[in-house]
């Protein structure tokens, strides 16, 4: 492969991967405030429900590895 299609392909590699990550954070972002607002309607203040929710989720850097293995994005 020549480098000008060998630089074009990991650049697009990295502006894909860079999106992915962006939707897989949005993504967790989401479910953490569905989870917090969970806790909220039953009673429990917002910064313990934030932490709830925390623990209830467990490793965001997990998460995000997770879904990069499960898109197939490696960086």
């Amino acid at each position: 492969m020549s480098w000008p299609s060998e630089t074009w392909n990991r650049l697009r590699g990295l502006l894909t991967g860079a999106r992915a990550d962006r939707a897989t954070q949005d993504e967790i972002r989401f479910h953490l405030e569905m989870e917090s607002e969970k806790h909220i309607r039953a009673g429990v203040s917002p910064a313990e429900a934030r932490r709830l929710a925390a623990v209830a989720f467990g490793s965001r850097p997990e998460a995000r590895e997770a879904a990069r293995d499960e898109r197939g994005i490696r960086w």
